[in-house]
């Protein structure tokens, strides 16, 4: 215990500096400070869940569903039926394929299909058929060769004097291309339409449950 401080002057008990000129009679101790530590990082915020892939050619699950339903879609095709069903016929498969592929990915996926999506579906799946078809359009052009083939068309479905007038318009090559790239056209937007109104029919449909 310090009684007396170096200016001379006594100080009281338990007194830290002296009353008379301030200087300290204990030596303080210095505190050490505390190591700082990794800095603090903030909770992540939440993130909001993914949006879920539009109805494209982008959507894997999308593609496989038009894709496997082209594929039942060609495959029943192939029956062999009388001519005047057969456009019936193809009219009912591709409504039911449509149909079939928004089903598919409504249940695989659970997404809600607006009647937009329905029918951007339902065209993919019109597409996936008629490039299936036109493979097997080639290879029996191929196999057959072509005047053969449009002969075979025009003895089943057509009168002699469109059969007449088509060979006329098939001598030429640019007849011939013109005939080629309308048919496949017709056939392309035939498809890909009633394609689309069975996938946009199939999302009304399951919009309702």
């Amino acid at each position: 215990m310090v009684e007396y401080c170096t200016c001379g002057a006594r100080v009281p008990e338990d007194a830290r500096f002296c009353h008379k000129c301030g200087r300290p009679l204990y030596e303080l101790p210095q505190l050490e400070p505390e190591p700082s530590g990794a800095p603090v990082q903030p909770p992540p915020l939440p993130q909001a869940p993914p949006k879920p892939p539009g109805v494209s050619f982008r959507n894997p699950r999308a593609v496989r569903a038009g894709m496997l339903t082209a594929a039942v879609v060609c495959l029943l095709q192939t029956l062999p039926l009388p001519t005047p069903v057969q456009p019936i016929w193809l009219i009912v498969l591709l409504l039911g394929g449509g149909f079939l592929s928004v089903y598919l990915y409504h249940r695989r996926t659970g997404d809600d299909i607006s009647v937009a999506a329905g029918a951007r579906l339902g065209w993919m799946t019109g597409v996936f058929v008629f490039l299936v078809t036109l493979v097997l359009f080639t290879i029996t052009i191929v196999g057959m060769g072509v005047q053969p083939f449009f002969d075979a068309i025009l003895a089943v479905r057509g009168s002699p004097e469109i059969a007449e007038q088509f060979e006329e318009m098939l001598r030429s090559p640019a007849g011939f291309t013109a005939v080629l790239l309308l048919s496949l056209f017709a056939f392309f937007f035939f498809l890909s339409l009633i394609s689309s109104a069975g996938g946009a029919l199939a999302a009304k449909v399951l919009e309702k449950e």
